[in-house]
């Protein structure tokens, strides 16, 4: 019988990353970052796994890694990768819900996470149009699964999760599936994840232009019983981000940042002729953001 494995993660130095990929540099996917989360108080318990930058001020990771015994873990730190040097945050839990735990930073200049040219974009690429006001979310987001990839830090046994700033990735054989609320991706033999990938995205290649979207966050894994280790995992599950919690918690909490910080990198990454019918034209996203920016006036007046 298969069992759900929430990747409930054990002690920092000995919590587990992505088995037999292929390496890659962090600076190439540095929208994604480490998440470190413990009570308060010594030898208390901790946590350990992975997280991506949505917005400036906005990490999403899953919720078991800010939660422990049903209670809400109070010291978070954010470890992130800017300019080639490793830098730690700190984080405040601002909301769980639909899969997903946010986190609040300190902002990231917006010219930092989306350099203009060949640089990669430092952001993750959600399946959403830069816009909350009008048909946000793709209309098909099914036809992005046929050619995804897993990417995340290694587990190579020669450093704790902290000190390990190796990442390695794997393209996926099989195509994942989903009912609109779980992403399912069938285990590559021994090529699967483990603990400290909890919050890792799956990325999708998109069927319009080359562009890679992340389209949902590690939450379980499946195996055979609830004695198995990571190498036997049957398939992945993972939280969709084009589902309405996602537009929701990205509404509430950093509403304006997420539309100036995606046009500005689809702008700087995608010429004109490259986009899709998914995304939107320079006016749309000039005159959405006004909106959003009127709005935003209005509720901090009242």
């Amino acid at each position: 019988m298969r069992v759900l494995l929430g990747l409930l993660l054990l002690a920092i130095g000995a919590t587990e990353g992505v088995l037999n990929g292929d390496a890659v540099e962090w600076g190439r996917h540095a929208y994604i970052v480490k998440v470190l989360a413990r009570q308060r108080g010594p030898d208390a318990p901790r946590r350990a796994c992975t997280g991506l930058i949505i917005t400036p001020s906005v990490i999403v990771t899953a919720p078991h890694c800010v939660r422990l015994g049903g209670e809400r873990l109070p010291d978070i730190i954010v470890v992130l990768t800017r300019n080639g040097t490793i830098e730690n945050r700190r984080g405040h839990l601002a909301d769980i819900s639909g899969g997903k735990a946010i986190i609040r930073i300190a902002a990231l200049p917006i010219q930092e996470l989306c350099p203009k040219g060949s640089a990669p974009n430092h952001l993750a690429l959600l399946p959403i149009r830069p816009s909350l006001l009008r048909g946000a979310a793709f209309q098909n987001p099914k036809d992005y699964l046929a050619q995804c990839r897993v990417v995340g830090f290694s587990s190579n046994g020669r450093f704790d999760f902290v000190s390990n700033h190796e990442m390695l990735t794997y393209d996926a054989e099989d195509r994942a599936t989903t009912d609109g609320k779980v992403i399912v991706l069938p285990a590559n033999e021994n090529r699967t994840a483990c603990h400290g990938d909890a919050g890792m995205p799956l990325e999708c290649k998109s069927p319009i232009n080359d562009s890679w979207y992340q389209m949902g966050i590690l939450d379980v894994f499946e195996a055979p019983s609830s004695t198995s280790k990571c190498q036997e995992a049957i398939a992945l599950r993972f939280s969709p981000l084009w589902d309405p919690s996602t537009l929701m918690l990205i509404q509430m909490h950093d509403f304006v940042g997420f539309v100036q910080a995606h046009s500005i990198c689809l702008k700087n990454s995608y010429p004109e002729e490259g986009r899709g019918p998914e995304e939107a034209s320079d006016e749309e996203e000039e005159e959405e953001l006004e909106e959003v920016e009127q709005k935003e006036e209005l509720l901090h007046d009242m």
